[in-house]
């Protein structure tokens, strides 16, 4: 899975805007999008959701775009293990995630 998420420096002040949330958002959002299309693919159903995760950031990026590429480690009933890592478009690694999804069964009636 890939997914690409673009940083803009704010005009004047030179700070990053919303660099906090889009930083979750690239770590996060490849992982997550990954464990849960893997459950409706393997026929497990239902969803999952975050216990852990850590991620290494290597370098600043303040501007330009960045494709992040998922990799399944351990795919079970119980748990998913995925690693992300998150490139610029010359190739460089700017940061490298991993994330324990618990799968959750979720009602019928949901």
């Amino acid at each position: 899975m890939r997914s690409r998420h673009q940083f803009f420096r704010s005009s004047g002040s030179g700070h990053r805007v919303g660099s906090a949330a889009r930083n979750t958002a690239a770590t996060c959002s490849p992982q997550s999008l990954s464990g849960y299309f893997w459950l409706q693919h393997s026929g497990i159903g239902g969803t999952s959701v975050g216990v852990n995760n850590n991620t290494d950031f290597l370098r600043s990026v303040t501007e330009g775009i960045i494709t992040a590429r998922s990799q399944p480690i351990h795919r079970g009933r119980r748990q998913q293990l995925w690693s992300v890592d998150m490139r610029i478009d010359d190739g460089t690694l700017v940061a490298r995630s991993q994330v324990r999804l618990q799968n959750i069964a979720m009602p019928e009636s949901v």
